[in-house]
């Protein structure tokens, strides 16, 4: 399996790969793809090369090192913390098995961060348009031509 996210903040799209770690946590790996609100067909090719990057039982990164991961992020974002970046944008997961991906969107959860929301969308793994159209879709952004 392969996993990434896709964070939408201020007409912006973020797509963080993620790997397994050795304790089976999934872990940010790989530079974050920053993009400008586009076409799905655009969204979807980079979603595709995302999931390309995600690894399986890579070592686990210390606590310094995830909190410098959060940092670069946050900045990278905009956004002086997670809590900011959890109130100012939207964001979906999404796991590749195979010929399938599953589109996971994501609501904050009681106790803060974010959590499925017990729906899911799927769609074919090799079509950059219908990834990027539901995406787009889950994030609840409108499409651009």
């Amino acid at each position: 399996m392969q996993r990434c996210g896709v964070y939408f903040r201020k007409g912006m799209i973020y797509i963080e790969t993620y790997s397994c770690g050795e304790f089976d946590l999934w872990i940010p790996a790989a530079e974050t793809i920053k993009m400008e609100l586009c076409t799905p067909y655009a969204i979807g090719e980079k979603v595709i090369e995302a999931l390309d990057a995600s690894l399986e039982y890579v070592p686990h990164p210390d606590l310094d090192e995830m909190e410098k991961l959060e940092k670069k992020l946050n900045k990278l974002m905009g956004v002086k913390s997670w809590t900011e970046l959890e109130k100012t944008s939207n964001y979906t997961n999404l796991e590749r098995r195979g010929s399938l991906i599953e589109i996971y969107p994501q609501r904050i959860g009681r106790g803060g961060g974010f959590e499925p929301d017990g729906t899911c969308i799927s769609c074919s793994s090799t079509d950059p348009e219908e990834i990027g159209r539901g995406v787009l879709k889950v994030l609840k952004v409108k499409e651009c031509v």
